[in-house]
């Protein structure tokens, strides 16, 4: 259960600090934000020094392969929130009277 909430928050964090560089970068594509946050949650798995197999006692050849794989995850964790919060902010919006603003569409 901590290495779901770990996960989770990470990609909580991931999400915010690449929402922070991207508004004041220049304005990013959706395939940059992708390539964004996995650089962001592979330095957060380095920076932490966490590999959620070691956490769940699972065997990895090579720690840093278990570190690059942990990044990788907490980045599609930190996209999950960014759609989330997207979905919950044009759900807020209908309902408060706000105009409807068209949520992405896939593909």
């Amino acid at each position: 259960m901590y290495q779901f909430a770990i996960l989770a928050f990470g990609g909580l964090a991931v999400w915010l600090v690449g929402k922070l560089l991207a508004q004041h970068g220049p304005d990013m594509a959706r395939a940059s934000s992708l390539v964004l946050m996995c650089g962001l949650g592979v330095g957060y798995a380095y920076l932490v020094n966490y590999s959620v197999f070691a956490g769940w006692h699972m065997a990895v050849r090579n720690d840093t392969i278990g570190h690059i794989v942990t990044g990788f995850v907490v980045a599609g964790v930190a996209m999950l929130w960014d759609e989330a919060l997207d979905f919950m902010r044009a759900w807020a919006g209908s309902h408060n009277g706000e105009a409807k603003k068209s949520l992405r569409r896939a593909a």
